[in-house]
């Protein structure tokens, strides 16, 4: 049979069946890779915009999860510095009021103690830690025999100086105790260049702190007589012209009667405090400073500029402050003083300057202080910028990865078509040949059977209509068979009988006569 002059191919059974099978696998094949091609380039573009999504979405919200963590950080930090201040502030009022009831005991028994001397430094040199005595200027030439009297018994207190002192070894601070007579007996503690203090050195005094010092105008001794109670004054300037600036506790003390005798106190420099407050600071540029119930700032780690503790142009008496934040220009400033003042604590944001900041502040309810923290928006942004940056890298090497992924797909891509063409075909022509073997075998059988055999039997057991096939060509060879046998039996009886009428008939023909 020809088609378009070609003669047309033939092709056996299991030609047909692997073909078709191979050809309905090639067909899935290739509708499968033509899918799976468009497929894995739509998610590759998902993932491409999914993991850029990701990233900004992730590096946004961990650039505002570190900044409320860093925000609640600064806000702790600023409880824990309060808190700090305030403890050493009311620890130095708790001594000065250890020493104030230490005099109050002398004073109101007399009779139990012995007069005691102490160092006038104008007769002699004062040392660390040790007691002297200096006298106001309106006294130190007028010693009366009861001012003298009421010092040998107050020199019962210098051992107690000492002692006092050496808690705060290591820092500029003083212990004193002052009378209303204008005596004042004091041991200090000054450190060296190196930041060393060592008791009992010759130290050197000032002539202010000698022949200018009235104790009775001092601030820490005006505050504790005016409340008649133990008090954390205000930050003041050393007798000094060039002065450090200090904070202490005083306390009252009295005679037996009841009638004030004068003040003992313990203070220390404001550098001290901030030394230690400083060395903890997450970063640099903050400020730290204190404010009173008037919004003034005692304490400053800043030197100059809108937060520094300035001195008060009418207090002759060296007390600091005296400029009231919450009257401050810059509305934000002002509002944070006033809750500062109002004893409230929290993170607020600011604008000072054309510039924003982070304000952290605390109650300190010790001193009836507020401490605050300035942290410049830039310096918390810091942090965040450095996470957000973190994973925008990771996203980054992600997409890398992924491309690197794809390139590596793209290489050994042309490589699984082939490992699967050849395992198609495998399969379908195993398959075929398993579907093809029992119409061969059947082929086979009817073959055998035509030629003759007809004990041939088909053992054929596919389930299907070729087991089927197989039974009815066992059936006919056996009915052939059945037939074949009784055609003889039949034939034999013909020629039996064929034969004796042959017989019959020659004899009847012998019977007759020939004429």
């Amino acid at each position: 049979m020809k088609f378009f002059g070609i003669k047309q191919m033939k092709y056996d059974i299991h030609q047909k069946v692997l073909m078709l099978v191979l050809g309905a696998g090639l067909v899935t094949f290739f509708v499968l890779s033509i899918f799976s091609y468009y497929g894995r380039s739509v998610v590759n573009e998902e993932m491409e915009e999914m993991s850029v999504e990701l990233g900004e979405t992730s590096a946004n919200y961990t650039k505002e999860l570190v900044e409320n963590q860093l925000k609640n950080t600064i806000g702790e930090l600023a409880k824990a510095r309060a808190q700090f201040i305030d403890r050493e502030m009311s620890i130095m009022r708790e001594d000065a009021e250890i020493l104030a009831n230490t005099m109050t005991e002398i004073f109101s028994h007399p009779e139990n103690f012995s007069p005691q001397t102490v160092i006038d430094p104008r007769n002699g040199p004062a040392k660390t830690g040790e007691a002297y005595v200096v006298f106001a200027p309106d006294v130190r030439d007028n010693i009366t025999p009861e001012i003298q009297k009421e010092i040998a018994l107050a020199a019962n207190i210098k051992d107690m100086i000492t002692e006092t002192l050496r808690d705060y070894d290591g820092n500029n601070s003083t212990a004193f105790v002052a009378s209303e007579k204008g005596w004042h007996m004091c041991g200090r503690l000054v450190m060296d260049e190196n930041g060393r203090t060592e008791f009992g050195k010759t130290t050197i005094l000032s002539h202010e702190r000698i022949y200018n010092f009235d104790p009775r105008k001092r601030p820490w001794y005006i505050a504790a007589k005016n409340a008649n109670a133990p008090v954390i004054s205000d930050l003041y300037r050393t007798i000094e012209a060039d002065g450090y600036q200090q904070i202490g506790g005083s306390a009252p003390f009295y005679d037996a009667s009841g009638n004030l005798i004068g003040v003992a106190g313990v203070d220390m420099s404001n550098k001290d405090l901030y030394d230690w407050i400083n060395e903890f600071s997450p970063t640099s540029g903050i400020v730290n400073f204190v404010i009173n119930k008037e919004g003034e700032i005692l304490l400053s780690s800043a030197t100059e500029g809108t937060f520094a503790a300035k001195d008060s142009d009418d207090d002759l008496a060296g007390r600091m402050g005296g400029n009231s934040l919450k009257n401050s220009s810059e509305k934000d400033l002002a509002l944070l003083a006033q809750k500062m003042a109002d004893g409230e604590g929290g993170v607020i944001p600011i604008h000072l300057n054309d510039e924003n900041f982070y304000a952290a502040f605390a109650p300190m309810p010790e001193s009836g202080y507020s401490y605050a923290m300035i942290i410049s928006e830039e310096e918390v942004l810091k942090a965040t910028s450095g996470t957000q940056k973190y994973f925008m890298d990771q996203m980054e090497k992600f997409r890398e990865n992924m491309q690197s992924d794809n390139t590596h797909m793209d290489n050994i891509a042309p490589i699984i078509p082939v490992a699967l063409l050849i395992i198609l075909f495998a399969m379908s022509f195993n398959l075929s040949k398993r579907f093809v073997k029992p119409i061969n075998e059947l082929s086979d059988g009817v073959r055998e059977i035509t030629s003759g055999n007809l004990d041939k039997k088909l053992n054929i057991n596919t389930g299907d209509e070729i087991e089927e096939l197989a039974t009815s060509f066992n059936a006919m060879t056996d009915d052939l068979k059945n037939y074949m046998t009784n055609l003889t039996k039949v034939t034999a009886e013909k020629e039996r009988i064929a034969t004796e009428l042959d017989v019959a008939a020659e004899i009847q023909r012998g019977m007759l006569p020939k004429d």
